[in-house]
């Protein structure tokens, strides 16, 4: 009895060893694994903010979420993990502008709203705060935005309140000692905006009716 006693206990000692190896080892691919999808994002989010100022990128930056998403999914599917959310909202943000090329605003709202809600929900670094100002940004100029064949007008009031949280956001960043060149281009973006808005009011202003940001 104290053999097989003996032995029981060694077999228990060597499974729980097993055990904690297997539990650290699969924390530290997950660790890893979260780093490379991290650094991913990052240079996804850069680039896409790139080409989204270049006319006809439409099908390289959606060929380029595609691409990064089935690779998040795959390291992903190493550890168990949820979801890729970064490919998430690029998607959501792709298929609203196609449904603002097309004219089908209400629809773009709704893929707006739902990149900026994926934005929100993800942890507070400067690449997720940089991803809500891009949806904040994006639902102003959808407000803005006019065509009287959709019977569309613009929302001066909704459009000033979106444009003013993006910038928030984007002098946060900019104040940041890591916030870098892409930091103050967002800031200069949203600068832009608001100062567009107020000379569109501004030819408004004999209007006393006229909506205010």
């Amino acid at each position: 009895l104290p053999v097989a006693a003996a032995r029981a206990g060694g077999l228990f000692a060597i499974v729980t060893a097993l055990m904690v190896w297997g539990w650290i080892e699969q924390r530290h691919a997950s660790g890893t694994i979260a780093a490379a999808r991290d650094f991913t994002d990052d240079m996804l989010g850069t680039l896409m903010k790139k080409l989204r100022a270049v006319e006809k990128t439409q099908d390289a930056r959606k060929h380029l979420v595609t691409q990064v998403g089935s690779l998040h999914e795959k390291l992903a599917a190493t550890v168990g993990d949820a979801q890729d959310p970064n490919t998430l909202f690029w998607t959501s943000v792709l298929d609203g502008e196609v449904d603002l090329d097309n004219g089908r605003y209400p629809e773009a709202a709704k893929k707006y709203r739902a990149a900026l809600g994926t934005a929100q929900r993800q942890p507070s670094t400067a690449n997720w705060r940089r991803n809500v100002s891009i949806s904040h940004g994006m639902l102003g100029d959808l407000a803005v935005r006019v065509d009287p064949a959709q019977n569309k007008t613009a929302d001066l009031a909704e459009a000033g309140r979106q444009y003013r949280l993006a910038l928030a956001i984007d002098e946060s960043l900019a104040r940041e000692p890591d916030g870098g060149s892409v930091a103050q281009h967002d800031l200069m973006v949203s600068l832009y905006r608001l100062g567009h808005l107020s000379l569109h009011i501004a030819k408004d202003s004999t209007d006393p009716a006229a909506p205010r940001p």
